[in-house]
């Protein structure tokens, strides 16, 4: 049953409507492996689901000085090109374009724009 917001006072939701709604909603759960993952079909090959995690790096990983912008951190990935990147620093998802710019590679660079001292945390995932 589609939701209508366009019901009136002569069309309302009967309960039986409303009681499907509600087995449908605890049958969603029953649909699902617990934990909330599911199984995912890698008939493909499943390329591009996960990401190649480049783990503990800092900010004295990349090029340039302590606190300097637009440093460069070059990432291991010297036979395929990345399709996506996704940053963290400091438990902070960045965002492509305004903190940082990719070079999608190989191998895949990551420019930050803004200042990046040495101590900054940064958890890099590459999607090739």
């Amino acid at each position: 049953m589609a939701f209508d917001d366009t019901k009136d006072s002569t069309n309302l939701v009967l309960s039986s409507d409303w009681n499907d709604l509600v087995a449908d909603l605890k049958n969603h759960s029953a649909r699902h492996n617990p934990g909330g993952s599911d199984e995912l079909d890698f008939s493909s090959g499943g390329a591009g689901i996960y990401p190649h995690k480049v783990k503990n790096k800092t900010g004295a990983d990349c090029s340039g000085s302590n606190g300097d912008k637009n440093r460069v951190l070059t990432c291991d990935n010297t036979s395929h090109a990345s399709t996506m990147v996704m940053v963290i620093k400091d438990r902070v998802v960045l965002h492509e374009d305004k903190d940082y710019t990719v070079s999608h590679g190989p191998p895949t660079t990551i420019t930050f724009l803004d200042k990046l001292a040495d101590d900054s945390n940064l958890e890099v995932m590459l999607w090739m």
